[in-house]
């Protein structure tokens, strides 16, 4: 099981990066590195909802004490790659559960 990385540009003003980790647990991670935002969710509890040539992919995170929305919005073809990503991580751990079973 590895931890996949991705960076994608945001398409903003600032064209801020986005530095995302999928860990195929179930978890992603995203860092927005000129801001220094920190967004964190559960595979199963990110959304993506097109906007044109845009992608707005939404994040729920609930830690028990605290509950969060997050969104960020990205270009069509970094949201399909993340989905992928999103899949393929979601895979490994379906397969990895079923050789333990």
């Amino acid at each position: 099981m590895i931890i996949k990385q991705r960076d994608y540009l945001i398409p903003n003003a600032n064209r801020d990066h986005a530095h995302v980790e999928i860990n195929p647990v179930g978890e992603v991670d995203i860092d927005i590195v000129e801001s220094r935002k920190h967004y964190h969710a559960n595979l199963d509890k990110v959304r993506f909802e097109h906007q044109g040539d845009k992608v707005k992919v939404v994040g729920f995170h609930d830690d028990g004490v605290k509950k969060s929305r997050w969104q960020l919005t990205l270009a069509s073809r970094d949201a399909l790659d993340l989905n992928f990503a999103i899949e393929e991580a979601n895979d490994e751990m379906e397969i990895l559960l079923r050789d333990l079973v």
